[in-house]
């Protein structure tokens, strides 16, 4: 870690604030996009690829139509790979036009909604399944999930994928707070591991 990182993060210690959480404004977010720095999520990540395996097998089982709601789905990875499944509806939710003008292009077929993530827009109806990868860590499962919450239906799945670091076991105390976990489990490529979770709000 970096001395700028290291004097970065005592100094929100001292401030009192949540160092669990990596916080990132709109613009920092729409900067990345712009300079590729999230253009792997489009690439198959192992970790995107094993939670649409698994989005459709459950939608499969079901044997109706799915509504899915993927909250900060960034540019598009996981609505490119669910996008020729029938009996998926897809709904992605960023606050950053940049990832989701290049989403809409890689899945035209798609709902993409700019928003706040943290703040859920109040007519987005109720949904079969939420995903929440790799976003856990920008913003406080305390608050998000009981906000989505609201909008599952009774059977509602939940997916989560979260990167392996040392704050992991901190985000995982918060997510188990308003989940109840079926299924846990690891994937890994040649420079990242992943934690795949799969539940039900509570």
């Amino acid at each position: 870690m970096s001395f700028s990182k290291v004097s970065n993060f005592l100094s929100r210690l001292i401030l009192g604030e949540d160092v669990v959480l990596v916080r990132q404004t709109k613009e920092q977010w729409e900067r990345q996009f712009a300079d590729g720095t999230w253009n792997r999520l489009q690439e198959g990540q192992p970790n995107t690829v094993e939670l649409a395996k698994l989005i459709t097998e459950y939608a499969r089982t079901r044997g109706t139509s799915v509504r899915v709601l993927d909250v900060g789905c960034g540019n598009g990875g996981l609505a490119l790979l669910l996008g020729s499944e029938s009996g998926i509806a897809y709904t992605g939710i960023d606050i950053s036009e940049t990832a989701l003008a290049a989403a809409r292009t890689v899945a035209p077929g798609a709902h993409f909604i700019v928003a706040d993530v943290e703040q859920p827009q109040p007519d987005m109806g109720a949904f079969n399944v939420f995903v929440f990868s790799e976003v856990l860590y920008y913003m406080n499962p305390d608050i998000v999930l009981p906000r989505y919450h609201l909008y599952a239906t009774d059977d509602a799945r939940v997916f989560v994928s979260v990167l392996r670091f040392w704050r992991t076991p901190l985000i995982f105390q918060r997510i188990r707070r308003h989940l109840r976990i079926d299924t846990r489990f690891r994937i890994f490529d040649r420079s990242h591991e992943w934690d795949i979770v799969v539940g039900y709000f509570q």
